[in-house]
């Protein structure tokens, strides 16, 4: 009998010793996992228009958000740059001046934005940067201005407010867009050495 009860004591000792340090490896783990239900739920949810991902400019955003469930959406175009698309090259160009912009056309074609406009390597200070009226390889007027900082940005809009019509262009924003569509505008960076433009980048779709 002595044997016996000094064995099931034993044996309650070991499952004491046992079982504090089970038990607080389970529970060294649960509070781990309920600190980080805490801290995650705590947390507020991600901004997406805050992510790297997202578009820089605030308008690109504005019209996502208002595209209807269903609805159609905006064209975006991606324009390249470069120093041979000018017509015609300006001998002052830097060899290896280049830039890129983006541009977003509204669902309804009523308006555009010009965004993330930028560029490298030219030979002098940027002046100006407009979009033009023109198919590729040949020289048009400047349709709508575009604002530019230096260094190295550039954006605008495009409208019926900040068309200016020219007697070599679309009488109208309208007439224009469809112009463009059909790849008879460009994007032109100005700079001091090259005042009729360094870079230019057709509006292709």
């Amino acid at each position: 009998l002595c044997l016996s009860l000094s064995a099931a004591l034993l044996a309650c000792d070991d499952d004491e010793v046992e079982g504090p340090g089970t038990d607080a490896s389970a529970s060294d783990g649960g509070r781990d996992a309920s600190a980080d239900s805490q801290i995650d739920s705590a947390a507020p949810p991600l901004d997406a228009s805050k992510t790297d991902a997202a578009p820089d400019d605030a308008a690109v955003r504005v019209d996502a958000a208002w595209l209807p469930d269903g609805g159609p959406a905006y064209t975006q175009y991606e324009v390249t740059l470069t120093t041979a698309a000018e017509s015609p090259v300006c001998p002052n160009a830097a060899p290896a001046a280049a830039g890129s912009a983006t541009l977003v056309l509204g669902y309804d074609e009523s308006y555009f934005y010009v965004t993330n406009l930028i560029w490298q390597n030219l030979s002098s200070a940027v002046v100006s940067a407009h979009v033009h009226y023109g198919a590729a390889g040949t020289s048009g007027p400047i349709v709508v201005p575009l604002e530019v900082s230096n260094p190295g940005s550039g954006n605008g809009a495009g409208n019926a407010q900040t068309y200016q019509a020219k007697p070599d262009a679309p009488a109208t924003f309208a007439a224009f867009v469809a112009e463009l569509k059909a790849g008879k505008a460009y994007i032109n960076v100005h700079t001091g050495s090259c005042p009729n433009g360094e870079i230019r980048g057709q509006i292709a779709p």
